[in-house]
């Protein structure tokens, strides 16, 4: 069986992101951990990243960074906004997880899991799990197709 891969993509030293690649390395992901401290992005490779998705979600609002950039000022102007953001990757909101087709910006574990399509059992030792009348198994946060009444209606009889 071929093993899942992705790309986390961090800046400098973050418990946020450790603890998100530990999560992702123990569900049996090989991972490809970049560090935009150490090495950035090129102008190629972040037009790639962002594609066509929205330029705001890749921003780190709490960045000490943010409020000197000017970054709010010209937000509509995406090649501007990835001027400054080249310039200056701890803008960047991390972890930026990345499979093949793909993204995922921040530490939602629940998110990253789904895009993954990780076992979460795998990864945490916890079974919170439930399985449908087939036998499939869902997470507690999708829906799980339940039998539906087999007992006929019964009907009103008018009096």
């Amino acid at each position: 069986m071929v093993s899942k891969r992705a790309k986390l993509f961090k800046f400098g030293d973050d418990e946020r992101c450790e603890e998100v690649r530990k999560f992702i390395e123990e569900s049996g992901v090989l991972l490809d951990v970049r560090d935009l401290k150490i090495d950035p992005l090129t102008l190629t490779e972040l037009r790639d990243l962002i594609g066509y998705l929205h330029i705001e979600h890749f921003i780190n609002k709490n960045s000490p960074y943010y409020a000197k950039s000017g970054i709010d000022e010209v937000i509509s102007e995406r090649d501007k906004v990835i001027e400054i953001l080249i310039n200056e990757q701890s803008l960047f909101k991390v972890p930026i997880v990345q499979s093949v087709r793909l993204i995922t910006i921040g530490c939602d574990k629940g998110k990253i899991s789904d895009m993954l399509r990780l076992d979460m059992h795998k990864a945490n030792g916890n079974s919170d799990e439930e399985r449908d009348v087939a036998g499939n198994t869902r997470m507690n946060n999708r829906p799980v197709n339940r039998p539906r009444n087999s007992h006929k209606k019964k009907s009103v009889s008018s009096k």
